[in-house]
């Protein structure tokens, strides 16, 4: 049996629902951490499966199972914050996969970056049981994560870690009302304001399915909320006014790339949303942050707004 600590190096927060066919795996994954001084929350939103019977079956007291049945996911891992004991928390789906050093790698991570409140890092994709050669390709600072977030979400959501105290201190929490998107919602909330880093290295493999990406209906719901939260971010970060649909155009354009997709609209909301990229982009440099640090991103917003001209020209 291994041994518990009375206050643990980190908290694992893992809600679950129905997910008796990959529990074992997600759960073994953090049992086998280099950094043993750990605890996990099993946070249970109601599984109707074997799911809790599973998790019950491992004899290791750092497993603790906390019911959030009929909650919303942002309610449950509010709740997954407030029962942690650890200084940091991590973290991570009930289908997901940590590598050996994660734990140990975000923790150290966390000590030489002290200002930092978020810390993530890049992942692997997992499709049944095996593991893809391909990475994701997260921003690494914490300019270049402020560019991306006004576009889409920096961070892999199962793949971060926080300082726990810090984060309820400032009044952090998910935020009601922004079902399937509630992650990107806090991310707005937060990383203008504070410091926040993604690892270079890959510390997670990330399992994608149908649950993840989700039913039409689902995928509808969760594009619907990030171009509201896009006009939001916006809006009350760069003082910048925006329209759904001109929220919508910018996610098309710099995030999906379906220029195609923007060519039924006119001129004026094609012109309004050039502008609204330029503006961004200037604010962004006049505030000092490095424009090196975002040069991938300008490449792309310089492509951008060529075809975007080219687009308005068409229109005369």
């Amino acid at each position: 049996m291994a041994v518990v600590y009375s206050k643990p190096k980190a908290s694992i927060i893992l809600p679950v629902r129905n997910e008796e066919g990959n529990i074992g795996l997600s759960l073994e994954s953090l049992l086998a951490q280099k950094e043993h001084d750990i605890e996990i929350l099993v946070i249970d939103n109601g599984s109707q499966d074997a799911t809790l019977e599973i998790a019950n079956s491992y004899n290791d007291m750092r497993i603790r199972i906390i019911d959030t049945a009929g909650l919303t996911l942002s309610e449950s891992l509010n709740i997954g914050v407030d029962e942690s004991n650890a200084d940091i928390c991590i973290r991570m789906d009930g289908d997901d996969m940590s590598y050996p050093h994660r734990v140990s790698l975000l923790c150290s991570a966390h000590e030489v970056s002290d200002r930092a409140l978020i810390i993530g890092s890049n992942c692997k994709y997992m499709t049944g049981n095996k593991i893809s050669k391909q990475v994701s390709s997260l921003p690494l600072s914490t300019n270049h994560i402020r560019w991306r977030c006004l576009i889409e979400s920096p961070f892999m959501h199962p793949a971060i870690s926080f300082k726990r105290k810090r984060f309820i201190d400032r009044g952090y929490k998910y935020p009601k009302g922004y079902e399937c998107c509630e992650d990107y919602a806090l991310w707005c909330q937060i990383v203008f304001d504070e410091e926040c880093e993604n690892l270079s290295s890959c510390l997670l493999a990330y399992r994608l399915c149908t649950e993840k990406q989700g039913n039409p209906k689902k995928r509808q719901l969760q594009l619907s909320g990030h171009d509201n939260i896009i006009r939001k971010c916006f809006e009350e970060k760069m003082g910048i006014n925006m329209s759904l649909s001109e929220a919508h155009i910018i996610r098309t354009l710099l995030v999906t790339n379906e220029y195609a997709k923007v060519g039924k609209y006119d001129k004026n909301i094609i012109t309004r949303v050039s502008s609204i990229l330029m503006s961004t982009y200037e604010q962004f440099i006049a505030r000092g942050w490095d424009r090196r640090e975002i040069f991938d991103e300008h490449r792309l917003l310089q492509e951008c707004l060529r075809r975007l001209s080219v687009m308005i020209d068409a229109r005369f």
